[in-house]
């Protein structure tokens, strides 16, 4: 593995510092080969400051006021100059070993541009999908896009150490080049960035792939104020990825987290009912 400079680790925040505390924390411990870090922190506050001033590694671009998630890893791209880029949320932390094998797993195989891995959230593996699929469809002259899921119980039941899918969790590793042809989308506030930046990837044929016998723990923190989550409703965001894709997202269906009896999701359910489809 060619070690040096070739990753940096792009985080954003807002108004989490326990959880950003403990991320950081577990990089420190974990993580053993060279790497700097970008914070985008878009709620700054003293008890923020007083932790990055303990890692000389951070690269901190603060924010007085929320942006939305989309907007800060753009941000994090545009600051990033190493070949490997690793998307953490404030929330995750680095169990050993993880990251280097993710690097050496993209090393090892150049047509794969993104990897993921699954997410450990208290002690329990199954309550996160670690890939979901696109799947397309159509309603009088609405097109229809909605996902399926590929949960970790069942890609472990199949002894999967890899496995191609169209979306990973938002814990990724990325080849830098992919962003001449790929990125995030500032226009969305909170909801939808994800589904828009893998539907790029989709159209674009970024090959990624999920790894489940790798993963990261998942520690949910409450916000401290109010973020773009807060304050913007998902239906503004869902309208802009119909104004941009010309397509209706409308949910997941699959098995997902602990209860495989619900075949159809009830997210399918109300989005289908919000096209009038059924309901």
């Amino acid at each position: 593995m060619n070690t040096k400079s070739c990753l940096t680790i792009g985080i954003p925040t807002c108004g989490r510092p326990e959880a950003i505390e403990g991320c950081l924390s577990s990089i420190s411990r974990n993580l053993k080969i060279d790497h700097r870090i970008i914070v985008v922190d878009s709620l700054i506050t003293n008890r923020n400051l007083d932790i990055y001033s303990k890692y000389p590694e951070i690269k901190c671009i603060q924010f007085d006021s929320p942006i939305g998630p989309s907007a800060a890893r753009k941000i994090i791209i545009e600051n990033t100059q190493t070949p490997y880029l690793l998307f953490l949320d404030d929330d995750n932390e680095v169990t050993p070993g993880s990251i280097e094998k993710m690097i050496s797993y993209l090393e090892e195989k150049p047509h794969v541009d993104i990897v993921g891995a699954a997410w450990r959230e208290h002690g329990d593996f199954s309550k996160r999908a670690i890939g979901q699929y696109f799947h397309f469809g159509q309603s009088g002259d609405k097109q229809l896009v909605y996902k399926s899921f590929l949960g970790f119980d069942d890609a472990n039941e199949m002894k999967m150490t890899s496995v191609k899918v169209d979306v990973v969790l938002a814990t990724m590793l990325i080849r830098c080049k992919v962003f001449e042809r790929i990125q995030f989308d500032p226009r969305y506030d909170f909801f939808f960035e994800l589904f828009d930046f893998f539907m790029q990837c989709y159209r674009q044929e970024v090959i990624v792939h999920a790894l489940p016998q790798i993963f990261f723990e998942h520690k949910p923190i409450a916000y401290s104020g109010d973020t773009l989550r807060q304050k913007t409703g998902s239906d503004v965001d869902r309208q802009k990825f119909v104004e941009k894709w010309g397509l209706h997202p409308t949910g997941a269906i699959g098995f997902q987290g602990h209860n495989k009896s619900k075949a159809k999701s009830s997210f399918l359910n109300r989005g289908l009912k919000q096209l009038g489809i059924f309901g």
